[in-house]
């Protein structure tokens, strides 16, 4: 009869254990997509390889912190790049020129040299950690 009220005590994730599964969840994410990408080697052609070097240089910058905007174009891309990491921005300066020709332009097998292809992908692995 003198039961009176009981406060309950609830366990309330802090927003640092939050922000920690978030990044852990967001790492996950990144990887996953890395392991469903083709490999290099199986890729056949010339435009499939700038795009492939293009999305893991994306990826690449949007696990290190970058936040690109879905309404950006590739060059838009680059300048924000360029004003957020001195060092994306000029290996975007290399990248991206090649995407906007397999993307937009004509003959695009004849005009980008495929050792120059080998070259970006050795740096986008390697800024990668592979």
């Amino acid at each position: 009869a003198d039961a009176g009220y009981v406060d309950v005590k609830e366990k309330v994730s802090d927003l640092k254990t939050l922000s920690k599964e978030y990044a852990d969840r967001w790492k996950h994410w990144l990887t996953s997509l890395l392991e469903r990408e083709p490999r290099w080697e199986e890729l056949s052609d010339v435009t499939q390889k700038v795009r492939y070097l293009y999305r893991r240089f994306l990826i690449r910058c949007m696990a290190l912190g970058y936040s690109p905007k879905s309404y950006m174009t590739p060059n838009e891309i680059k300048e924000d790049l360029r004003q957020w990491n001195e060092r994306q921005g000029r290996q975007a300066d290399e990248l991206i020129p090649l995407y906007n020709l397999a993307k937009y332009g004509k003959d695009a097998e004849n005009l980008i040299d495929p050792s120059t292809l080998d070259e970006l992908a050795n740096m986008v692995d390697k800024n990668l950690g592979k």
